[in-house]
């Protein structure tokens, strides 16, 4: 978690649960955010669930750096294999496109990713369902997104 925490109110409450969850070594427990909660974060503070959400899963995460990601904003490494992240925080009527999908296939191919991920708090176009389907991208929309948060 970062020592910094981006924004105040909600956003820096929500960080701080997190953290203090991390620091008393329990899992992340995100039961009580909504995809409402979620998308009030900033694309920073998106970027870092996410990574949050990757290292529950047993990867070890790291963020790209700040500005231009270059279509990944986490590498996520667990035996071996890297895993590229892509992450929108966007509202439900802004869905991801094809543009995002080939973005991200491309980068991950620069950095030698052994599989690519599109995260978003929003749904995905169809060209973007059928680049995804057709370039090995596993997309993950906001209702499984929460169900990745809730899961053990």
């Amino acid at each position: 978690m970062p020592s910094r925490l981006p924004g105040s109110g909600f956003l820096k409450t929500f960080y701080n649960a997190v953290k203090l969850e991390f620091q008393k070594g329990y899992s992340p427990s995100y039961t009580h955010y909504s995809l409402t909660d979620v998308r009030q974060l900033d694309s920073k503070g998106f970027e870092t669930l996410v990574s949050d959400v990757w290292e529950k899963k047993g990867f070890e995460t790291t963020l790209t750096s700040d500005g231009p990601d270059q279509g990944i904003d986490v590498l996520a490494t667990s035996d071996g294999r890297t895993v590229a992240i892509q992450a929108k925080r966007y509202d439900e009527d802004n869905k991801v496109g094809a543009a995002t999908i080939r973005k991200v296939v491309g980068a991950a191919s620069q950095v030698g990713a052994d599989s690519m991920v599109v995260v978003t708090t929003s749904s995905y176009t169809s060209p973007a369902q059928e680049a995804a389907d057709n370039l090995g991208v596993e997309l993950v929309d906001g209702d499984n997104l929460i169900a990745l948060m809730n899961s053990s």
